[in-house]
């Protein structure tokens, strides 16, 4: 009897395998609007090429962000991986001090704005929802919501900008951050994000305080 006689369940191996190929792809196409656990979570379950399809070229920042530390722009990468529980919450931490400053950068525009950010190192989404006060950073979101502007960049990025070594006009100019979705917004978030992340406009207690817990990790 050869493979391709054999059945299981009815399917012969051929239809089978085929099945099994749908469900992952599947999955895979899930796992690009976050729909299933973060890279922290779960970092096996999650496709990065799918995210690449929904978001052409959202893979050039991993590209980007190599080249970006080798020209001393970002620090160099630590020669041993942080654990993941540690490296999430520093994700967090800097994701929450980013909504700070744009809250801060909000009150001198005045214009509400959503945005969802994914981090292509770990495919975490944060959403930054516009309130009456400012921003609040949901961390660890299922992905964006219609009418975010979406941007694709990493927490070694958000990190630095937080810190106040490099501003949003710059990370973007050096492919280390990309827009998406709602075009019309994204003149008005150029805008937005430069105030929050250079050190000139954002408060010395906030730049000090993220740099202390930084520090502290």
């Amino acid at each position: 009897m050869t493979m391709r006689q054999l059945r299981l369940g009815g399917l012969t191996f051929k239809a089978l395998h085929a099945v099994v190929c749908a469900i992952v792809v599947s999955g895979s196409a899930l796992s690009a609007t976050g729909s299933l656990a973060c890279g922290y979570h779960n970092p096996q379950a999650i496709a990065r090429g799918s995210l690449n399809w929904t978001f052409p070229k959202a893979l050039y920042v991993r590209t980007a962000l190599w080249q970006a530390e080798s020209a001393g722009i970002l620090p160099q990468r630590r020669p041993q991986r942080m654990p993941a529980a540690l490296a999430f919450r520093r994700a967090a931490l800097s994701l929450r001090m980013l909504a700070d400053r744009l809250s801060e950068a909000r009150s001198r525009d005045g214009k509400p704005m959503s945005i969802s950010v994914v981090l292509i190192d770990s495919l975490l989404w944060t959403r930054f929802a516009a309130t009456s006060a400012g921003y609040t950073a949901l961390v660890d979101v299922r992905g964006a919501h219609d009418g975010d502007v979406v941007v694709v960049t990493a927490s070694k990025v958000i990190e630095a900008m937080v810190r106040g070594s490099l501003d949003a006009s710059v990370a973007e100019a050096h492919g280390l951050m990309r827009l998406y979705r709602q075009p019309q917004s994204h003149a008005a978030l150029r805008a937005l994000l430069p105030q929050a992340t250079n050190t000139e406009h954002a408060s010395d207690r906030t730049t000090a305080n993220a740099s202390r817990k930084m520090s502290g990790e």
